[in-house]
């Protein structure tokens, strides 16, 4: 059943299809041809069938699904922004004299991390205000509105011939997390400080999965370009290793890729049946949605344009949506589903009802799916005219 005071549909979907809508133009009865504009923060391909490829980088959105500056663009690297912390111990590199003294031990314990009061890099720049970076004591995992600690591990990420502490930091907006990569030091007194952000996501991934320092002075990351989060399972995420070094001043990255590809887009399609309202002023429509594949969706989401007529979400038909929306803030009216994610091959019939609550006059309306990644920004479709369904409505 709709809930218009908690959904995202009510905050987001309205915007998607108020920025998005506007650019669909009907191309016959029979076929509806659907083009999608180059949004502000998402960075988009066309292709020969329109084939519109988004490269994803989350905002807090529905969920906490953070979504962050567009990626770089293919052959460049985009490094994080440092936060000011003190030089590498005063020890020099390995390749120095071996009679050269070695910095201060920088392993720290957890236990004495998470008691210290830390100045922290940057988080992402849509970061919510309880991801702070001044005077932070760690919480001993990564919460709600507050920055924590996700994992601990120790290497010479410097290259100075001594360990320090490399820790995975997380801040969750909701159910997924903001992350970063920092190295811990001790200065000569043995104060903890913070040495350096590695990388941090928001730039072109979403998910730091683990690392690992094989070589002094270089620390392997694994990143994911998507967050496994609510129905999104682990499974989905494309994985890389990419390697990041201390140059003196700052990380930056030396290895691996600097980009994932663009994601290959599948065919959507959705059928209507004709809307034929009674005399108690309901009527219920059967939508059916394929997905032709070759590839999975993260979420499908549907909408039924109405035109200026004034209906309502009505029945227990919407439940089989993951969330569902009224939306009638500008014409034309819509009743909208987030019908959720679709594996290439699988069909879904939705039988959904509707009511009267005011002025009817509309004599048909259009069946709409549209493809969205896991942050719920539209992704393309290798075949628009069947995106759409139009359908007549007689009350």
């Amino acid at each position: 059943m709709p809930n218009d005071d908690d959904t995202f549909l009510n905050s987001h979907f309205a915007a998607y299809r108020n920025e998005l809508i506007a650019d669909v133009t009907p191309a016959g009865t029979d076929a509806v041809r659907m083009t999608v504009r180059r949004r502000r923060r998402v960075a988009v391909t066309a292709g020969t069938a329109l084939a519109i490829a988004l490269i994803a980088g989350p905002a807090a959105g529905f969920a906490a699904l953070s979504r962050g500056p567009a990626p770089p663009a293919p052959g460049t690297t985009s490094e994080p922004t440092i936060s000011a912390s003190p030089s590498p111990s005063a020890s020099p590199s390995p390749s120095a004299s071996a009679t050269t003294p070695a910095g201060p031990d920088g392993r720290i314990t957890k236990a004495d991390l998470l008691k210290a009061k830390l100045t922290l890099p940057a988080w992402q720049s849509d970061a919510p205000s309880g991801c702070v970076t001044k005077d932070v004591r760690l919480d001993a995992e990564a919460k709600t509105g507050r920055p924590g600690l996700m994992s601990l591990t120790y290497g010479d990420a410097d290259g100075d011939g001594t360990q320090e502490t490399i820790a995975i930091l997380g801040c969750r907006p909701g159910e997924a997390a903001m992350q970063q990569v920092v190295v811990f030091d001790r200065d000569a007194a043995g104060k903890i400080h913070t040495f350096g952000q590695v990388v941090r996501t928001g730039i072109g991934f979403d998910w730091i999965i683990t690392l690992k320092i094989d070589t002094p002075g270089s620390i392997q990351v694994q990143v994911g370009d998507i967050q496994p989060c609510c129905d999104t399972p682990a499974s989905a995420a494309r994985k890389q290793w990419r390697t990041y070094t201390w140059n003196g001043d700052k990380f930056r990255q030396s290895g691996g890729p600097t980009v994932f590809p663009d994601k290959p887009l599948t065919d959507l399609r959705v059928t209507a049946t004709d809307v034929v309202f009674g005399a108690d002023g309901k009527a219920s429509i059967k939508v059916t949605v394929r997905n032709a594949g070759p590839v999975d969706a993260e979420n499908v989401f549907l909408w039924l344009e109405m035109g200026d007529s004034d209906v309502d979400l009505d029945g227990a038909g919407w439940s089989a949506c993951k969330e569902s929306n009224l939306n009638k803030e500008h014409p034309p009216i819509t009743l909208e589903c987030l019908v959720g994610p679709m594996r290439a091959g699988e069909t879904k019939t939705l039988t959904l009802g509707m009511k009267k609550t005011g002025t009817t006059a509309t004599a048909s309306g259009t069946a709409r799916v549209m493809r969205l990644n896991i942050n719920r920004d539209p992704s393309g479709d290798l075949k628009e005219s069947d995106n759409g369904d139009a359908f007549k409505v007689t009350f």
